[in-house]
């Protein structure tokens, strides 16, 4: 035997080989063939891959991974990896449920944590009464400030209403009239609060029995780091839920 193949070294028979010598030639050549063929695919497993290892003309196994794991690189080899888990862009910082109060604090929500917060509410009024809501910092409800507003609504005779306004007595915020068994409900995005002594900014979305939808945004004009908000019910008590959640920093 002689003639080795260039890239595997398979031995080969040569013209002066004789024909009894054949069964052993084939026996010489065929287990290197099944063992380089073997090194080119070493799968042993449903779902093995193979790629190219340092050795010539070898391959290694890489097995299965497991559900939901990625293809990666882990020092230039491919590698199985799991992800990290999505960071959600909403956390939920506090949801509070409250019944028949005068008034309702809801404070340390505004934090270093975030820069931009939604607030959610759902309130319903005894008899009837408007609903307001104030900043709070440091146990502190904010009274020596204006708040001014814009709006932009339809009310319930499907009549187009439009104005803006402030409050310079107690820097309230007017989130309408809720008649007995109705609600109004609502969601504001907050900005300015929780980070360092800023005018809070705020805009959203509202509904009650008086108007049917209405944008509203405005400020509130004294800085501070508010951290949460009060609301509360001109007359009556009033009941409902809030839900707060930081959105995430970019």
């Amino acid at each position: 035997m002689a003639n080795p193949t260039t890239n595997y070294g398979w031995p080969m028979p040569t013209a002066t080989d004789l024909v009894t010598d054949l069964p052993a030639d084939f026996a010489a050549f065929g287990q290197p063939v099944d063992t380089s063929l073997k090194a080119l695919n070493p799968a042993t497993t449903l779902g093995d891959l193979q790629y190219r290892s340092a050795t010539a003309n070898t391959n290694t196994r890489l097995g299965i991974g497991s559900t939901n794991q990625i293809l990666t690189v882990v020092g230039g080899v491919p590698a199985w990896s799991t992800p990290a888990a999505a960071s959600s862009g909403m956390t939920l910082i506090t949801r509070n449920a409250f019944t028949a109060q005068s008034s309702v604090t809801i404070d340390n929500i505004f934090t270093s944590s975030y820069f931009t917060y939604l607030f959610n509410y759902k309130i319903f009024g005894s008899a009837s009464t408007s609903v307001t809501l104030q900043g709070v910092y440091s146990g502190t409800v904010q009274t020596g400030a204006t708040t001014s507003y814009a709006y932009y609504g339809l009310d319930r005779g499907a009549n187009i209403r439009s104005g803006s306004g402030s409050d310079g007595a107690s820097a309230i915020i007017g989130l309408y009239q809720s008649n007995e068994n109705d609600s109004c409900l609502g969601s504001l995005t907050w900005s300015n609060v929780g980070n360092s002594s800023q005018k809070p900014l705020w805009i959203g979305a509202v509904n009650s029995s008086v108007c049917w939808a209405t944008v509203i945004g405005g400020f509130i004009s004294t800085a501070q780091t508010y951290t949460g908000v009060k609301l509360a019910g001109t007359s009556g008590t009033i009941s409902g839920y809030v839900e707060v959640y930081g959105l995430a920093k970019a």
